[in-house]
């Protein structure tokens, strides 16, 4: 928990003197985190945009992990100019904002997928006893596992479904909360209270 609480100081301390050498030093706890994400959407994440699905490490347009990364940090520059000076934390809304497939880089645009539907994503192998097949290019290489962003413990389910609606609309009350997620009050009292106790650990 010491790294949440230095980045989120650090946040705090940006915000109200726009710094560089604090953004460095934001963006150097950060960076494994960026990288570690920067993968699964290079080599793991799907997409699919007007019926044509890919990966981005399928793609032979000179497109490289490096391209993900800078993206990535670009996006996070906006996030912290986005974030106000108000619970929940930055590095909470920071970790909605990576949270499984929500975030693409933007340049997987219109153009980007126009372009994308001329390539193929396959390469042929020439076989003396078979006719030709496709081979995926992704079979030669190593699966990375969705990165954990762990700044805060890990909730449960019920309890993840009750943070990111309290995320979505800060003046929800449990019962309308009991109610979205069709289950009782009670239960929903008894997640807030266990989601504030691993919050302040």
């Amino acid at each position: 928990m010491e790294k949440m609480n230095e980045l989120d100081l650090l946040v705090i301390q940006y915000k109200k003197k726009k710094n560089k050498k604090i953004l460095d030093q934001i963006f150097k706890i950060l960076y494994p985190i960026i990288v570690a994400k920067a993968k699964y959407v290079f080599y793991v994440q799907t997409f699919n945009v007007n019926n044509c699905e890919f990966k981005l490490m399928d793609l032979k347009k000179g497109l490289e992990l490096d391209d993900v990364i800078q993206e990535l940090g670009l996006e996070i520059i906006e996030w912290l100019n986005k974030w106000k000076l108000a619970p929940p934390p930055f590095s909470h809304f920071l970790n909605q904002c990576l949270e499984s497939n929500k975030w693409k880089p933007k340049f997987i645009n219109a153009d980007f997928i126009k372009e994308i539907k001329t390539i193929s994503i396959y390469k042929t192998v020439e076989n003396e006893e078979e006719e030709d097949e496709e081979v995926d290019i992704a079979d030669s290489f190593a699966t990375p596992e969705e990165p954990k962003i762990e700044f805060y413990p890990e909730l449960t389910e019920i309890e993840q479904k009750v943070w990111e609606l309290m995320q979505g609309n800060l003046n929800l009350s449990q019962q309308e909360i009991a109610e979205e997620l069709c289950i009782s009050q009670m239960t929903i009292s008894r997640a807030v209270t266990n989601i504030r106790k691993k919050l302040q650990k």
